[in-house]
């Protein structure tokens, strides 16, 4: 199956204090992968980095190949306008604008490569958030934890992006939203290639095909999905079923 993102020895710096070491991640067509690891190891970076994003402290080296052409050097519209989106972990909506128009902000590239009909997005995106339709005219500052994080996916999905990355989609949620918002990552592969950011690191692997541990800034385990969530230092770290504790007074 063909590479839909190959990144090589990417590293980043935030002023002279690296946060990424040489790493290798690569999302093959229509594959769900997951990034897990604990906070702080560089995940969110990660993304960043792909999507070109870093701060003006941060320099970056490595090799970023989107489809097979290098991506690196090109500017973040440039990125987005060439397949790439992400749902950041802040979500970054426009509060005063309404859910309409906060979606509308995400057709962009589509009228930038020319699409006949580029609002013919909306309308499969209110068939996958009804939700969002019925609050089409209210501020996207009033909806709450959940609709906000669907907007803001919606809004991703309305480039039409053959690479979207979602960094912590179920951050804040009520456990049977997060729930919600992970099989909906799930039915997403089915348009789209997926690099997935989560905490949840039991929900996240149950969902993708591959997956990669980071921790520090480098990966120190990966593989397919499955085989991560059978591994007993993963379940120990990640999986919240760690070793039980002896009672000392036995």
């Amino acid at each position: 199956m063909a590479a839909v993102l190959d990144v090589k020895g990417l590293q980043v710096r935030y002023g002279g204090v690296p946060a990424l070491a040489e790493v290798d991640i690569v999302v093959e067509q229509g594959a769900i992968v997951s990034v897990i690891g604990p906070n702080g190891a560089g995940k969110s970076t990660l993304l960043n980095a792909i999507m070109g994003i870093l701060p003006a402290n941060a320099s970056a080296k490595g090799q970023i190949k989107f489809e097979g052409a290098e991506f690196s050097g090109l500017s973040v519209e440039k990125r987005v306008f060439g397949g790439m989106s992400l749902v950041p972990e802040r979500r970054e909506l426009f509060g005063a604008m309404t859910v309409a128009d906060n979606l509308l902000l995400g057709a962009q590239r589509l009228r930038h490569i020319g699409a006949a009909n580029p609002m013919s997005q909306l309308d499969m995106i209110y068939q996958m958030f009804p939700r969002l339709k019925e609050r089409h005219t209210q501020f996207a500052a009033t909806l709450s934890g959940g609709e906000r994080q669907m907007l803001a996916i919606g809004r991703a999905l309305m480039a039409k992006p053959r690479l979207l990355m979602l960094d912590e989609p179920s951050l804040g949620l009520a456990p049977l939203i997060a729930q919600e918002t992970l099989n909906l990552v799930s039915r997403l592969s089915e348009t789209t290639s997926i690099l997935l950011v989560e905490q949840n690191a039991k929900a996240a692997l149950n969902v993708s095909d591959a997956g990669y541990v980071l921790e520090m800034g480098k990966v120190t385990a990966q593989g397919p999905a499955a085989s991560l969530a059978t591994d007993p230092r993963i379940i120990e770290a990640y999986l919240g079923v760690g070793k039980k504790k002896a009672n000392p007074g036995n």
